[in-house]
């Protein structure tokens, strides 16, 4: 289902309030807050649960007399005493993966953000869940930068806002992404979706459309509003045809990269229904719990951009692009 703003009932922008329990759903009335009530009630109630236990924890942290918010920002796993409190706040975010509205996304990236900001080594692999996160926001760029910015943290041994990486060129060889050490399953498969989204917002700029058949047409439109069109690198970009041919190259390369990973992962992308809503406590190495998990926190991106989903449909019957 993809991501939705406004009323959760009707989709009216106008007038609108959330939801006191989980704080993310929003209703333009009490008529339609009251007739969404039975299908929302159960995530809702999830939610609050985690969110309860979320600020109990914190309250406690906050009271503790070491004063960990104010002495060990940055390293806060390496103070036991916090732990309880950063699972209690993973345990928020993904109570809140259930809830399709864009409020939810980006409560969602605002905590794994926080997250980092608190663990700058990242110890409960809150990156895993971002990518996704920042392209059902339209973040394609952003997202580009932090897949970047973590791969090569791996290697040199960086911590999360240490440096940064802006403007990373999309366009560029994507060689550096293999090293077995930086590549985790989740960021492999955003990384595949952002460069489908990258050759229809290359086709975008074609000035002849005309060949391109409705569906593909479809997708071009609603990549338009991807923030890789504000890269210059984009805007300069002189051979929009030969670059098409070397996004290809790096999707289907990406796609054999997942598929060796876990051959599990990509036909159940494709039929999901069984797995989604389940979230393994730990995973082995291409395994279901592996694919299980990385489903979960990836497969909302995809909904959204239906095209994408059906360019590994074809794949899977041996109708690569």
């Amino acid at each position: 289902m993809p991501h939705h703003s406004g009323c959760a009932d009707c989709g009216n922008m106008k007038g609108l309030f959330r939801c006191r329990g989980c704080k993310v759903t929003q209703y333009c009335s009490t008529g339609h807050k009251k007739a969404d009530y039975i299908k929302h009630r159960v995530t809702c109630n999830r939610i609050q649960k985690a969110l309860r236990k979320m600020q109990a924890r914190e309250r406690a942290l906050r009271a503790h007399e070491d004063k960990p918010f104010e002495h060990d920002i940055g390293n806060f796993w390496g103070c036991p005493e916090t732990r309880p409190y950063m699972r209690a706040r993973l345990e928020y975010v993904n109570a809140l993966l259930a809830n399709k509205s864009f409020e939810s996304i980006k409560t969602q990236l605002d905590h794994c953000m926080e997250c980092l900001r608190l663990c700058k080594r990242d110890n409960m692999g809150i990156r895993e869940q971002i990518p996704s996160l920042m392209i059902c926001l339209g973040k394609d760029q952003e997202c580009y930068n932090f897949v970047k910015w973590w791969t090569f943290s791996t290697w040199s041994g960086e911590r999360w806002g240490e440096k940064s990486i802006e403007n990373a060129n999309p366009l560029e060889s994507s060689d550096w992404y293999y090293d077995i050490h930086g590549s985790v399953l989740p960021h492999a498969v955003s990384m595949t979706l952002l460069n489908i989204k990258l050759m229809f917002v290359l086709m975008s700029q074609l000035e002849d459309e005309s060949d391109n058949c409705g569906s593909v047409i479809e997708a071009m439109e609603s990549v338009r509003g991807s923030s890789f069109m504000k890269n210059p690198k984009m805007k300069n970009c002189k051979n929009k045809l030969a670059e098409i041919e070397k996004v290809k190259d790096r999707i289907r390369r990406l796609y054999t990269f997942v598929d060796k990973t876990n051959s599990l992962f990509w036909p159940a992308l494709v039929e999901p229904d069984e797995h989604l809503g389940i979230i393994p406590d730990g995973f082995g190495i291409g395994g279901k719990c592996q694919m299980q998990m990385t489903l979960n926190y990836t497969y909302d991106s995809w909904d959204n951009f239906k095209p994408g989903i059906e360019i590994i449909a074809r794949a899977l019957k041996g109708e690569m692009i």
